[in-house]
């Protein structure tokens, strides 16, 4: 493994038939046992890298980033995974919006790229809240029209982040 790179495999299960691999930066760190403990799972891979972003991006002194995310791509890739959790937190670059011509927009592009990649490798990806952006508090939206007895469609109908 390259620097920096925490690795932990969990063979959970011996009864179930489900393999998980979470990737991301330390928050992923964080969310391991939860899903440890889930009795679906026969095997759990975490494998992660301190305030490092999947997919990698070009961050001036975190060079290390690179092999990190490289060797998370290539454990997917290894692995094939059920299901794929993808947890970070504190990624700047995800809460600006998108520039008008969001499709040649490099954030974009990383994230288009590396779903794709998962999506080819796995049969599902689950995201932690903070990387999709809503134009709205999804809660209190919730809350205020059932309070008024409306309905509530929380589907996003057009992305205002990054949507897969």
């Amino acid at each position: 493994m390259p620097e920096n790179v925490e690795y932990c495999e969990y063979n959970t299960n011996p009864e179930a038939t489900l393999t998980a691999i979470i990737v991301g930066n330390s928050y992923a760190m964080n969310l391991q046992y939860a899903i440890v403990k889930n009795p679906t799972f026969r095997k759990v891979i975490l494998i992660y890298a301190l305030g490092c972003p999947f997919p990698y991006v070009n961050d001036k002194g975190k060079g290390h980033c690179k092999k990190a995310a490289e060797a998370m791509k290539r454990l997917i890739g290894e692995v094939e995974p059920d299901i794929v959790y993808l947890i970070q937190g504190y990624i700047g670059y995800m809460k600006k919006r998108l520039e008008n011509n969001w499709k040649n927009n490099w954030k974009f592009k990383k994230w288009n790229e590396m779903f794709q990649f998962i999506q080819k490798h796995s049969s599902a990806i689950i995201v932690n809240q903070e990387q999709l952006y809503f134009p709205y508090e999804v809660g209190k939206e919730f809350s205020k029209r059932k309070s008024h007895g409306r309905a509530f469609d929380g589907r996003m109908r057009k992305p205002v982040c990054f949507c897969f």
